[in-house]
């Protein structure tokens, strides 16, 4: 399965957005990855759909997609295979092995011996459609954006202790609102 077939897309059609980074700025990150979806989009006429996730293990909410108006679908759950020791998502042990990969019964007798499935925390799932009539398609399939809640401990804007956070504000676990 590639990144395209839950919206009927072929892999030519849709990216992802895989990591914002960069240095002290003055411009609003959304406003950033605006400018470069145009830019993607006029370089590419073709294409569809970005799409990417905002880690909550990682203390990523998702802010900055929800302040460029995508569409949230919801969590995304993603099973990973650990081979030799190193972690790989599925289709990575695809690319890395070949296409006749197949589960962990099949690594188990080819590959690693040891291999064992890991189940990753889900991530929160955006989507930005470069087409109108996809737009409104994913528009019915929206769900309400994630909010960060305060501490039920004090009422406090913090993290309950061992709760993780909500990215740099500091906020307790998360909840779809």
């Amino acid at each position: 399965m590639n990144i395209g077939t839950p919206f009927g897309l072929k892999q030519d059609k849709v990216v992802e957005l895989v990591r914002i980074a960069m240095k002290p700025h003055k411009c609003r990150v959304s406003r950033c990855i605006s400018i470069a979806l145009k830019m993607l989009q006029s370089k590419n006429p073709g294409l569809q759909l970005v799409v990417s996730y905002a880690d909550e293990s990682q203390g990523h909410l998702g802010k900055v997609y929800q302040a460029a108006n995508w569409i949230y679908l919801g969590w995304t759950r993603s099973t990973y295979m650990r081979v030799r020791g190193v972690d790989y998502h599925i289709q990575s042990l695809a690319g890395k092995y070949g296409p006749k990969v197949g589960g962990i019964n099949w690594l188990r007798k080819h590959i690693d011996p040891d291999a064992q499935p890991i189940i990753m925390p889900p991530k929160h799932k955006y989507v930005y459609a470069l087409d109108k009539r996809l737009s409104e398609k994913l528009k019915g399939q929206s769900k309400p954006y994630p909010k960060c809640v305060a501490s039920v401990e004090n009422g406090t804007p913090g993290p309950p202790a061992g709760k993780g956070r909500c990215n740099s504000d500091r906020h307790a676990p998360l909840v779809n609102a």
